[in-house]
């Protein structure tokens, strides 16, 4: 799994946090300790966070509040769905590449085993450019009509009524923008059976 839990904290200017960061940055250790650590976007941990079994350890305190109901969405999503994740069978949807490279696009599918849900979080580096990918969802029953939703900030229709056929063959695009001095971003996307 990418990343099984987050360790970061909130850096804020008026605060008197150095060094500044934009807002929606986080810092992050790189290793066991923070000699060295990495600037992160916000939704970029929490959606890693997700490819495991969702845990925070830090410093809540250095969250604002806003950030905070941000973590609560999170945190609520991953438990409203924990067996599915927890249990999940996994597919790449991008070719294998060296955990050394820290660029392009990685997108990865986990499936559950008991109902038919699907999670494809998919993550680029922005400063790449390369801005859009179509992406073809993996195991999903043929005749069944799905909806593929993307799950934050809010839940937003990407496709609807759409036969897993369709969806395996034709993929779906994900898209982010351009932005040469940023790193990596991340999407989720959820495929589930249309009632």
């Amino acid at each position: 799994r990418l990343l099984h839990w987050f360790v970061g904290t909130a850096v804020h200017p008026e605060k008197g946090h150095r060094p500044s960061f934009a807002p929606g940055i986080l810092i992050q250790p790189q290793a066991a300790t923070w000699r060295r650590f990495a600037a992160s976007d916000f939704d970029f941990a929490m959606i890693s966070n997700l490819t495991g079994c969702f845990g925070i350890s830090c410093d809540l305190a250095s969250f604002s509040t806003k950030e905070l109901d941000r973590i609560a969405l999170y945190a609520a999503f991953y438990k409203r769905h924990r067996e599915s994740l927890a249990n999940a069978r996994g597919f790449f949807l991008t070719p294998p590449e060296s955990f050394s490279k820290k660029r392009g696009w990685l997108a990865l599918q986990l499936s559950g085993r008991e109902k038919d849900i699907h999670f494809i979080f998919v993550f680029h580096c922005l400063c790449d450019g390369d801005n859009s990918r179509i992406f073809h969802p993996q195991g999903l029953d043929k005749n069944t009509v799905y909806s593929l939703e993307e799950a934050f900030p809010e839940n937003k229709v990407v496709l609807e009524k759409i036969t897993g056929a369709e969806l395996s063959e034709n993929g779906f695009a994900a898209g982010f923008p351009y932005s040469q001095h940023d790193g990596f971003r991340g999407k989720l996307f959820v495929c589930e059976k249309k009632e």
